[in-house]
């Protein structure tokens, strides 16, 4: 909800027709509490007069621009494996004793 927000403070604070296309996963689902409330919460802080949040059902992939977006994305990502190790090293920064926790993370 906050990559809305700050989405649309760069398209304008005048708008008041906000339409999102989801893709329907658990974390944009219409039946969660949740979803409702920060969209209801979203509505009333932005005082919108319209706020439509629609998604495309089984069997619409063909029309869903998300699924068109990521398909490209998804592609390019198949069979990439990251290495556990990085480049002169033996053993990932998981096994490695001495190192900092701050460095493991890092790492």
């Amino acid at each position: 909800m906050n990559d809305i927000v700050t989405i649309l403070d760069q398209v304008g604070p005048d708008k008041k027709v906000v339409v999102l296309v989801v893709d329907g996963g658990p974390d944009w689902s219409a039946k969660s509490l949740t979803v409702l409330l920060f969209l209801s919460r979203l509505s009333r802080q932005r005082k919108l007069e319209v706020l439509c949040m629609t998604l495309y059902g089984p069997g619409q992939s063909a029309f869903n621009p998300i699924e068109h977006l990521w398909a490209p994305l998804s592609k390019k990502l198949a069979c990439v494996s990251l290495p556990a190790t990085l480049p002169g090293e033996k053993q990932p920064p998981s096994k490695q004793s001495g190192i900092s926790s701050e460095e493991r993370a890092t790492r």
